[in-house]
């Protein structure tokens, strides 16, 4: 069982779902409680785990670069060269 488990059971992607929780806005006609609702369910695929004051500082750098990167800042030449000279030096983990 452990065998086929790691053959189909996919891993998540910790930063996609931090990134799709962060992300999520209340939708039209959304309740508060049913937008608490999805954000709690949201964040069920998260891991979350005790961490030093260091690390959550460098979770937060990523986050910040990955929304940076999503929204559409790097089609400028100027920050692109800026991504690709930041990519090559932050660890993505």
């Amino acid at each position: 069982m452990r065998i086929l488990k790691s053959l189909y059971v996919k891993q998540k992607n910790n930063v996609y779902a931090r990134h799709f929780l962060v992300s999520r806005h209340q939708l039209q006609g959304e309740t508060l409680p049913e937008y608490l609702q999805v954000l709690k369910s949201l964040a069920k695929d998260c891991t979350f785990s005790e961490v030093t004051a260091a690390t959550y500082g460098e979770e937060l750098t990523r986050d910040a670069f990955i929304k940076w990167f999503i929204v559409g800042v790097h089609t400028s030449e100027t920050s692109r060269e800026s991504r690709d000279n930041f990519g090559a030096s932050f660890r993505i983990s």
